[in-house]
């Protein structure tokens, strides 16, 4: 769910111009984080 509005909030600042690459890079920290979930399940 974090990831999701992260995302949005990156959409977001790109239509509005600004820098998003820490954005992004959390982002890829969640999705690795929530994989790593998935695999020990």
């Amino acid at each position: 769910m974090t990831g999701i509005i992260t995302f949005l909030g990156i959409v977001f600042d790109e239509q509005n111009g600004n820098t998003v690459f820490e954005q992004t890079i959390d982002v890829w920290d969640i999705f690795k984080s929530l994989l790593a979930i998935k695999n020990k399940t």
